[in-house]
Parts: structure tokens; sequence; C-alpha cells
């Protein structure tokens, strides 16, 4: 299961793999991906064992480096208080979240689009309305 996920994310043309190796031994590895000279770094790790080194700092500031040198304009840490995102970032964006209530009509509409949406995975109902619209 999570090898086709990580095969199917891996093999897009948007993908990023970097890693930092000893003695060729990986001891710190991201994957993310660079879009439009932009870099969402996403999945970092490090083997525990070399901790004291900090690979994992290591590697990011080897791999913003590169980035921002070959032309890439904004290294995105994405979302997470992780205190190394808050050491090297240079501008901090606030994610905020809304709850809101909707009049009568708006649940109405709501509830269609809901129903809507079911409808369109369900293939029997889906095949029928195919046939009918046409």
């Amino acid at each position: 299961m999570y090898e086709n996920f990580l095969e199917r994310v891996l093999t897009t043309k948007f993908s990023h793999v970097s890693y930092l190796s000893l003695n060729h031994k990986i001891i710190a590895a991201h994957m993310g991906f660079d879009f439009k000279k932009k870099l969402l770094y996403l999945f970092p790790t490090y083997d525990v064992s070399y901790k004291v080194y900090s690979p994992g700092n290591i590697l990011i500031y080897k791999l913003s480096q590169s980035f921002f040198k070959s032309g890439g304009e904004i290294f995105d840490l994405t979302i997470g208080d992780e205190t190394y995102k808050k050491r090297i970032s240079n501008s901090l964006t606030e994610i905020y979240f809304k709850d809101f209530t909707l009049s009568f009509k708006g649940k109405l509409i709501l509830v269609l689009f809901v129903l809507i949406d079911k409808l369109k995975h369900n293939k029997i109902i889906y095949n029928l309305f195919k046939l009918i619209r046409y």
C-alpha cells in the first residue's frame, strides 16, 4: 500500500528527493515537490543515531543553497510548528479557519451538492444519468 503511494508520488515530474550520505549510508533524506520555482519541503527524515551531528539541518541548508542558486524563489517549509522551521524561516504565514453558519437556502444547496457528489460516485446511477442525458 505505501509502496504504491510512494511510487505514484515519486514518479511525477515535480517530485524532488534529496539525501545526505556518510560512508555510502543515507543519514538524512527529504521528499517534496519542486513546482514553478517553489520547493515544498514535505517529508524530511534522518537517522537518529547521528542526531548530535544534525544531519537534517545540514541537508536542509545544502538543499536550500542549491535550490536558490538554481533560480528557485520560494522554499516552503509547509505547515507545522517544528522548532527548526521557526529558526531558519524569514517569514511566517498564519493559517486561519473560520466556522460559519448557513441560511436555510445555503444548507439546502450544500445538501444538494453533497447528494450530487454521492450520486456521481455511484456507478449505476451515474451511468443511468449518462444514458438519460444523451
